[in-house]
C-alpha cells in the first residue's frame, strides 16, 4: 500500500512514554552496495559534520536551538538501502533505513513485531555526538518555525519535487523526495514523498516517523511498520 494514503495523525501526537533503556550502538557495514557520499546542498549554513566513520561530510543548519543535518543520512549498514538499489540515489537521497538499524539495534530484538523503546538519547545509526531525533525534538523544531499550515513548504527543498510540490526551504533543511522502501522490497514515492524516522514506538508493530508529501504544506506525524525502510536526519545532542 502506498503511504501517500495512509491514515495520518497530526503534528500534536503526545509523545509516547519511554520505559526502558537498551544499547542504541550501529549496526556493522554490509557489504552489498557500494559506498557513496551525498552531494546534495543547502544554502542557509557553510556549517558541516564529518562523520569518523567513513569520511562522508553533511551540511547542518540550525534552527532555533537545535543543529540537524542538512541531508539524509548515507551510512551504509545492515538492512539500509539504496532507492531502486542504485547507487546513485544513496549519493542523491541518503540511504533507506529499517527502524531497527535506524536505531542500531538487530531486526530480532528491535524489528517489526518486537517491544523495543528507549530510556535516553538514541545514538543508533547516527556518527558520535548525533542521535535520532525523538518526536518531542520534531516537535520543537515544528514549534520554533510556527505557522503549521506551512512548516513542510519552508523545510522541502526548493527543488526536485515533482508535482509542483517544491519549498522555500526557509530554514536551510533541504529535504528532497526520497521515496521509501516498502516492506515487501518494492521502492515507491521518489520525487513525491519523504518520511524520515523518530526514536519512538507503538508498540511492537510501527514506529514514528515525521512525513513530507509534495501536495501538502504541512507536516504530519504517523505510525508506520519498522520493516518500512524509510530516511534518517540526525540532530546534534
Amino acid at each position: 500500500m502506498n503511504h501517500l494514503f495512509f491514515t495520518i495523525f497530526t503534528i500534536a501526537v503526545v509523545t509516547k512514554f519511554i520505559a526502558c533503556s537498551v544499547d542504541a550502538s550501529s549496526n556493522p557495514p554490509s557489504s552489498d552496495e557500494k559506498k557513496t557520499t551525498i552531494t546534495t546542498s543547502q544554502t542557509q549554513s557553510d556549517d558541516s559534520v564529518t562523520d569518523p566513520r567513513d569520511g562522508q561530510v553533511y551540511k547542518t543548519t540550525t534552527i532555533g536551538t537545535q543543529t540537524w543535518m542538512s541531508q539524509n543520512l548515507n551510512y551504509e549498514t545492515i538492512n539500509s538501502f539504496c532507492y531502486n538499489k542504485d547507487p546513485a540515489n544513496c549519493s542523491k537521497y541518503g540511504r533507506l533505513y529499517t527502524w531497527a538499524a535506524a536505531v542500531g539495534q538487530p531486526e530480532d530484538s528491535c524489528g517489526y513485531g518486537k517491544l523495543c523503546v528507549f530510556a535516553e538519547k538514541v545514538q543508533g545509526v547516527c556518527p558520535p555526538n548525533w542521535h535520532i531525533p525523538s518526536l518531542a525534538e520534531f516537535e520543537m523544531m515544528f514549534s520554533t518555525i510556527g505557522e503549521p499550515t506551512s512548516t513542510a513548504k519552508k523545510l522541502k527543498n526548493s527543488s526536485g519535487w515533482s508535482y509542483n510540490g517544491n519549498g522555500s526551504d526557509n530554514y536551510g533543511f533541504s529535504v528532497l523526495p526520497a521515496g521509501y522502501r516498502y516492506v515487501n522490497g518494492h521502492f515507491l514515492d521518489e520525487g513525491a514523498a519523504t518520511f524520515l524516522w523518530c526514536s519512538e514506538t507503538d508498540g511492537n508493530y510501527y514506529a514514528c516517523s515525521m512525513n513530507l508529501i509534495f501536495s501538502n504544506d504541512y507536516v504530519t506525524i504517523s505510525f508506520e511498520s519498522k520493516s518500512d525502510g524509510f530516511s534518517v536526519r540526525c540532530v546534534k545532542d
